[in-house]
C-alpha cells in the first residue's frame, strides 16, 4: 500500500531549495527532486493502516534557512493518490502550492 503524490513544478523557477515530503509519525522522509519549470517527478510513501487519518508533510529551507512545516493534506486511503503543484517559489524561498 502507498500514498502516491505526483508533483509538478508549474512556477517560473526551479525548486533549488531542499524539500521533503512525509507523513506525520514516520520516521521516514522523501525528498523532493529539484524540478524545473514543467517538469514532473512522482513519489511513493509507503502506508499501513497506523497512518490513516495522519497528516502529510510538506517540509523545506527557506532563504533565511528556516525550517518550514506545513500540512498538505491527510491520508484518506491507503491507495490514496494525490497531485502537488508548486505554482511559485517566492525570492524568499517560500514554496506557494496546491494540492488536488
Amino acid at each position: 500500500m502507498a500514498l502516491e503524490i505526483n508533483i509538478t513544478n508549474k512556477s517560473l523557477d526551479k525548486l533549488t531549495q531542499k524539500a521533503f515530503i512525509y507523513i506525520e509519525g514516520q520516521r521516514n522522509t522523501l525528498d523532493m527532486k529539484r524540478l524545473k519549470s514543467e517538469e514532473t517527478d512522482q513519489m511513493k510513501i509507503p502506508t499501513t493502516t497506523t497512518d490513516l487519518a495522519k497528516n502529510i508533510m510538506l517540509s523545506y529551507l527557506n532563504t533565511d534557512s528556516a525550517i518550514i512545516n506545513t500540512k498538505i493534506g491527510q491520508v484518506t486511503s491507503l491507495t490514496q493518490t494525490m497531485q502537488l503543484d508548486i505554482i511559485e517559489i517566492t525570492p524568499e524561498g517560500t514554496i506557494r502550492y496546491r494540492m488536488h
